[in-house]
């Protein structure tokens, strides 16, 4: 190991715990992140990228570690002041208006104001703010906020950045203007551990770390289906969205009584506003919507929202585990990784409703649990009526062929 070069940004000699129960163990000997360079950690959802990660935030900057994994070895030296960017961005707002969250950094670090004004300026235009600028974060999409955080969090002199799956929920475009932003601030001198299970810096990263732990096998989903009486009626959606006037939207299409439908459009398109008009969460709505099923079922971006019980298995009430949990029925929900936890979301969602409302369900699912959810949902499509939202192509492109419809947001209908 190269220890004390300047270019070094951070030197691990060892890490070495365990987690869930003992079951995962991550190990890792004698890697440098220089300057400049990505250096990328993949593996499947519930591997320990995210455990990775924060246990080494919690080391670099003192904190107390994880309680629940068990750590043999730990060993490294920090050569640079450190930043981070976790996948629950609501967490790290701390402002109350985007132009205070992003220059609330060079507010510390002692910039008067007419700099820092002159730098918002830049900033705004550069990553076309414009609309959302004065606009309170907590009130963004999620896209939104994971863009203004990830933005706010790259630290004047924090040149090592920690980043886990940084392009979730945010659209082709914003995850493209991300993705570039961040190659060139490591051609400037900037490192980044990025924790993904997408390929999007497959091309442009200088050092890989595959997490290969066995997950529980899971090869089909439970066929024994619950048949919900048919018990709704949406004759058609015309609705009226946005903030102010920034935009306007218009839905009015035919609704069946089952099937899946499709949400689609770009950050701050209005798509969690609508499903949650459709639940009843937000009466902000011009038209009508009249659905009869008392059994609506609303799954927030943060799945950890709909959990309520200490294990999985008690999530389940004495009915049938789907096969992915059979291993993980004594673990809490709220230890899952973000993947499983929305993979275990739409169980439950699925399992007791008729209107299934899933924004984003998809997010930070690898390519297995993808597959494993997509075919859930076919195989819940002739005795549910379902909507998913949406913003990336990708997805798109995969679930289109089992759509009743697609509704674009940004289109007028």
């Amino acid at each position: 190991m190269e220890l004390n070069d300047k270019m070094n940004l951070i030197e691990i000699e060892k890490i070495n715990f365990k987690f869930n129960n003992n079951f995962i163990e991550i190990n890792i000997d004698d890697l440098i992140i220089k300057k400049g360079e990505i250096c990328i950690v993949k593996g499947n959802s519930g591997a320990g990228k995210s455990t990775l990660m924060e246990v080494i935030f919690r080391e670099l900057n003192g904190l107390p570690q994880i309680p629940f994994i068990s750590i043999e070895n730990l060993i490294l030296n920090k050569k640079s002041e450190v930043s981070a960017i976790f996948q629950k961005s609501e967490l790290q707002i701390l402002a109350f208006s985007v132009r205070e969250e992003l220059l609330l950094k060079y507010a510390f670090d002692g910039m008067n104001r007419k700099e820092r004004k002159e730098i918002g300026e830049k900033i705004k235009n550069k990553f076309n703010l414009e609309v959302v600028y004065e606009r309170d974060p907590r009130k963004l999409s999620t896209g939104q906020m994971k863009k203004i955080i990830t933005i706010a969090n790259m630290g004047i002199d924090k040149k090592l950045v920690l980043m886990d799956e940084p392009l979730s929920y945010l659209d082709d475009e914003n995850a493209n203007l991300m993705k570039n932003w961040i190659i060139e601030l490591s051609k400037d001198g900037y490192g980044f551990l990025i924790c993904t299970h997408s390929n999007d810096f497959d091309d442009y990263a200088n050092i890989e770390i595959m997490l290969d732990n066995e997950i529980p096998k899971y090869n089909h989903y439970n066929s024994n289906i619950t048949k919900i009486a048919q018990d709704i009626s949406l004759n058609s959606i015309s609705g009226h969205f946005g903030y102010k006037n920034y935009w306007k939207k218009f839905i009015n299409k035919p609704i069946k009584e089952k099937g899946i439908y499709v949400i689609e459009g770009t950050n701050g398109s209005g798509k969690t506003c609508l499903l949650e008009t459709l639940a009843g969460v937000t009466k902000e709505i011009d038209g009508k919507i009249r659905i009869k099923s008392k059994k609506i079922g609303f799954l927030h971006q943060n799945p950890s929202y709909v959990f309520s019980k200490d294990t999985i298995k008690n999530e389940f009430n004495g009915d049938d585990i789907p096969e992915y949990f059979t291993q993980l029925i004594h673990k809490s929900p709220f230890q899952l990784s973000e993947g499983q936890q929305k993979l275990l979301g739409i169980e439950l969602i699925l399992k007791s409703n008729y209107v299934c409302l899933l924004d984003e369900p998809f997010q930070n699912l690898d390519e297995k649990l993808l597959n494993y959810a997509i075919n859930l949902l076919m195989a819940h499509a002739d005795y549910r009526l379902i909507f998913i939202t949406i913003n990336r192509n990708i997805l798109k492109n995969k679930i289109q062929k089992i759509a009743e419809n697609i509704i674009n947001l940004e289109e007028k209908n």
